[in-house]
């Protein structure tokens, strides 16, 4: 019939930035926290690290409600079985289940994962950067030249099982700027993912005299390529462009491996955008067990994930309209960046540390 991918995820609500200054998302946090504790486990049907619907597959017979029905239960069953009441489903692009939702599932629209189409024209990276106005491409030189000094280098399983500790800490540096963190801490489970998956799971790692300051894992499958996790120096990054040599080498990579798609996910969507990557928005389906929680944390989620329409960057020739773009309201007072600009330490809720 289908096969459901569930797993449990230990969410750390005490180290959610929401300020006195979002009042509402404050007080439905201080309630959360109240009912829940500032610790909570939570089920996740989906993928915690890559974007997009990586939660089930059912056979194409199989009628949605029936779907519905089937995934619902087995959710309800894999909270009894972990003590769990708070179950979270991910991420739903084109069409959210009508059954989930009459089943007491609430609709969050997170902010939107990022993406880049390769035309098959592009055969070296040089063809990307000829197709960009020349602002940008004056840009993109420049950041190149920026990270000149970097060693870029791929990393094998014993590479990372070397380098676990440094890599842990480069990693940190990221997740600790999250809002909304879900993703597995550790690099264990990218030894494992580079043993199982080879080439399909490329680690790429930066060194600067000879010590590792960044790196990025990939997934490559089914024509695409997802962003899987990132971690850097962000002192080293602001002078070397470590977090926009890691963007480039993924559409390299995706060149290199003739992909058409580059699914770079949720965070530095200005960063993204000037690159030439356009938003697909995303939606989750959360629903607590007690429907008075259930409410509050509709109330929450929606205040966090609170949706602005600023302008994206067209980099390309021969564009000539600017595209909306649904994210998160800028928390700490900065101006938006422009083009290129280090945006790299800006994250936002729903993000689950990929790029």
């Amino acid at each position: 019939m289908g096969i459901g991918r569930f797993q449990l995820v230990q969410l750390d609500l005490g180290s959610m930035p929401i300020t006195r200054n979002n009042f509402l998302g404050w007080l439905g946090l201080r309630i959360f926290k109240l009912v829940c504790g500032v610790e909570t486990r939570i089920v996740i049907c989906g993928d915690p690290t890559v974007s997009g619907e990586h939660g089930f597959y059912f056979r194409p017979d199989i009628a949605e409600h029936a779907r519905d029905g089937a995934l619902a239960e087995a959710i309800r069953r894999v909270e009894i079985l972990s003590g769990t009441r708070v179950s979270l489903i991910k991420d739903f692009r084109f069409k959210v289940p009508q059954g989930l939702v009459e089943r007491g599932f609430l609709p969050v629209e997170t902010a939107p994962t990022m993406v880049i189409e390769i035309p098959q024209s592009w055969r070296r990276l040089g063809d990307y950067l000829n197709n960009l106005s020349s602002k940008y491409r004056h840009r993109a030189k420049s950041v190149m030249k920026k990270a000149s000094r970097l060693e870029r280098r791929e990393l094998s399983r014993q590479d990372i099982l070397d380098q676990a500790d440094r890599m842990t800490a480069l990693h940190e540096n990221v997740r600790s700027k999250a809002m909304f963190a879900i993703g597995p801490r550790g690099v264990s489970h990218l030894a494992a993912l580079r043993l199982a998956l080879g080439d399909q799971f490329p680690v790429v790692g930066y060194l600067l005299h000879g010590e590792l300051v960044g790196y990025f894992a990939a997934i490559v499958a089914a024509g695409r390529i997802d962003a899987y996790c990132v971690g850097f120096d962000y002192a080293i990054n602001r002078k070397n462009a470590i977090y926009h040599r890691m963007l480039f080498d993924h559409l390299q990579l995706a060149i290199d491996r003739g992909v058409k798609r580059v699914v770079l996910g949720r965070t530095a969507q200005d960063t993204k955008s000037a690159l030439g990557a356009v938003p697909q928005g995303l939606t989750c389906l959360v629903q607590h067990r007690h429907p008075v929680i259930n409410w509050i944390g509709q109330m929450l989620l929606r205040r966090m994930a609170k949706l602005d329409s600023p302008l994206l960057h067209n980099p390309f020739r021969h564009v000539e309209k600017s595209l909306p773009l649904s994210r998160p309201n800028n928390r700490d007072g900065e101006k938006n960046p422009d083009s290129f600009t280090d945006n790299s330490d800006r994250w936002t809720f729903g993000s689950s540390i990929g790029l």
